[in-house]
């Protein structure tokens, strides 16, 4: 048995594409390039329209918020001033604005203090540009708790279109004229969900 030829490794190498710089992928077989996505061999660029999946904003209260009034005046909105994730400076003066179209889960909770009395109720509610949503705590399961913190939350998937708002509004009802909102575990997380 004779052999009749060997090919050498770069008589198998395809041609490359794009122009300097350009990131190469499969593209059914051929290689394809992008001028959205670039490496120049220390950064790498991805440019274009561009979907953002994951975390997008969380936010929290930067100190305790004091003697709030608690006898059902709406916190309208709900006054997180402090963010350590926001992804495309989406959340503005306590406003979300969706980015792109598509579905986003909602996630808040406060912890309060200093309630010398029983509540009526408690409510967290979110108004996007498409939907009213509300968690709303009635009869309040713990009562007169003057030494101890509680929480109230809500968490809920909501469907925007791109440019869409979220606003998020809280509530508590009781015969104390204030309360105390506590920093520890008073928080909101947006994310964008597939489904």
């Amino acid at each position: 048995m004779a052999i009749q030829s060997i090919k050498k490794l770069e008589d198998y190498s395809p041609s490359p594409a794009g122009a300097n710089s350009q990131i190469q992928y499969n593209n059914n077989g051929v290689l394809g390039a992008s001028s959205n996505m670039t490496f120049d061999g220390n950064a790498l660029s991805v440019g274009g329209n561009t979907i953002p999946t994951g975390v997008m904003v969380i936010a929290r209260i930067s100190a305790e918020l004091t003697d709030v009034t608690g006898d059902g005046t709406v916190l309208n909105p709900f006054p997180f001033d402090l963010e350590d994730v926001d992804l495309g400076g989406d959340f503005v003066s306590n406003v979300f604005t969706a980015p792109s179209s598509g579905y986003y889960y909602i996630n808040a909770q406060v912890q309060f203090s200093d309630t010398t009395s029983n509540h009526n109720n408690a409510q967290w509610s979110v108004i996007t540009s498409n939907e009213f949503g509300s968690n709303i705590f009635e009869p309040w399961e713990t009562k007169q708790n003057p030494g101890l913190s509680q929480t109230a939350a809500i968490a809920r998937v909501f469907y925007m279109d791109a440019a869409d708002t979220a606003q998020l509004y809280f509530a508590i009802a009781t015969t104390d004229k204030t309360i105390n909102i506590n920093t520890g575990s008073t928080f909101l997380t947006i994310n964008k969900v597939i489904i």
